[in-house]
Parts: C-alpha cells; structure tokens; sequence
C-alpha cells in the first residue's frame, strides 16, 4: 500500500512541476518560439507539452522508487538532487521561452545535466530501478542544451 501511496504523491508532484514549466512556456510556444530559426529536429510548439507529459511518467516513477528505497546516504542525496533536478526542470522553460533568455537557458540546461549525472549516480546506489528510469530525463536535458544552443547561435547571441 505505501509503494501505491508514494507513487500517487510522486506522480502529483512531478506533474505539478511539469504544469509550472508548461506555464511559462504557453506564451513563448505561441508567439516567439513559432518565428525563430530552428533546425529541423525541433519539435513543433504542440509537441513539448505531449513529450513533457510522456516524460514525466518515468521521472515521477522514479522518485516513487527512490522515496521507498532503504534509508541510506545515497537515497538522501538522490532526493536532495531530485528537488534541485525538478527545480531546473521547470526552470528551463520560463527562461527560454517566457523570458525569451536562451543563452541563461543553455547555462541552465548545462547544469540540470550535471544534477542529473549526480543523480544518477546517487539513483543506481540507492535503487537501481530509480536510476534506469531516470535516463530519460538525462536524454531531455542533452536536448534541451542543443535546442538552447541552436536557438542562441541562430539569433547570433
């Protein structure tokens, strides 16, 4: 019962954080973002709401996996990481599409990978499922530097 409980709190929690990004990014996604440069790979405005939902499932499992591994050191770090993670994660879109700030966004975006290797890191010791669903998330945050990247060289910042 508890794994079921922490997982509804988890999914809530994530899908919250992922609401408050989407927040910022509503305005950008229709009026600046749709006028810029980008390359082909990038995704139309409609699709970063679908794949912010899509992968947020696994990063809200694996903060359910983490908050019912055994007591540990790395179970506490994991967690301390995890809401510094979520912090960047909802960070990442006010900047590059609210604030219309892409250079701050690549910093940004440079540094969700970081926690998210630590994180990783810190997942794996403290229960492996956590880490292995946390791969995803270390795959948006590469994306999320290149757009950052593609957007800044394009408006030559």
């Amino acid at each position: 019962m508890r794994s079921w409980i922490s997982s509804l709190l988890c999914l809530t929690l994530v899908y919250a954080v992922g609401f408050v990004g989407h927040l910022g990014a509503l305005q950008g996604l229709r009026t600046w973002y749709p006028v810029l440069e980008l390359p082909a790979w990038a995704p139309s405005p409609g699709v970063f709401g679908l794949l912010w939902t899509v992968l947020s499932l696994p990063t809200a499992l694996a903060l359910a996996h983490l908050w019912d591994a055994p007591k540990a050191a790395a179970r506490t770090w994991a967690l301390g990481l995890f809401g510094l993670y979520l912090t960047l994660h909802a960070l990442w879109p006010w900047l590059l599409l609210a604030w219309q700030k892409p250079r701050p966004a690549l910093f940004e975006s440079f540094a969700m990978f970081g926690v998210i290797l630590a994180l990783l890191v810190c997942g794996f010791a403290a229960k492996r499922s956590a880490g292995w669903l946390l791969l995803p998330a270390l795959a948006w945050s590469v994306f999320a530097a290149l757009l950052s990247a593609q957007i800044v060289r394009a408006l030559s910042l």
